[in-house]
């Protein structure tokens, strides 16, 4: 898209252009200019965006906490969990 071009979604009834924005007090300031004139009068819609969370973050919050309590013991369950993941699973028929 050329700069300076609009992305607004057309339909019948109004024009959508998503847009991300920072909460100000009562103020939303916009990352991007709009392309509107002032006086403009919109109706805008707020959806709350997550933040993206720091990739591994997850695992480490959740599996991290085991860390102090794991052993070598662990490991070897979760080898044979592996194994037997790994094991062809259909067997042959008796003759």
């Amino acid at each position: 898209m050329a700069s300076g071009e609009s992305n607004f979604f057309e339909s019948e009834s109004m024009s959508v252009k998503p847009c991300l924005g920072v909460i100000r007090g009562k103020t939303i300031v916009l990352v991007e200019d709009l392309g509107l004139v002032e006086g403009q009068e919109i109706e805008v819609v707020v959806r709350i965006r997550t933040p993206e969370m720091e990739w591994g973050r997850g695992i480490r919050k959740s599996a991290g906490g085991m860390i102090p309590h794991w052993t070598a013991e662990d490991d070897q369950i979760l080898e044979a969990i592996e194994n037997d993941r790994r094991r062809p699973s259909t067997r042959e028929l008796p003759e």
